[in-house]
């Protein structure tokens, strides 16, 4: 799912502001992250059990950043 548009950027040679609305698991990040093309994420998730997992697996790296939020009440500031 991810394959294509990450191919896409990582051809262009940059790192980029990613903005994940609905986040899941983490699936996309983590392919970002192998790709090499992320120079900040925010990954938002409504559920709060998908959101405690994907902070655990991914909330330690400094570049990435997760809310639990209604995804039409986000603050981008």
């Amino acid at each position: 799912m991810y394959t294509v548009p990450i191919s896409l950027l990582q051809a262009k040679g940059n790192r980029y502001r990613i903005l994940d609305v609905g986040c899941g698991i983490g699936f996309g990040l983590e392919q970002m992250l192998k790709a090499d093309i992320v120079e900040h994420y925010l990954g938002i998730e409504p559920v709060a059990e998908s959101l405690q997992y994907v902070q655990q697996k991914f909330g330690r790296q400094s570049n990435v950043e997760f809310r639990n939020e209604d995804w039409l009440q986000v603050s981008l500031d």
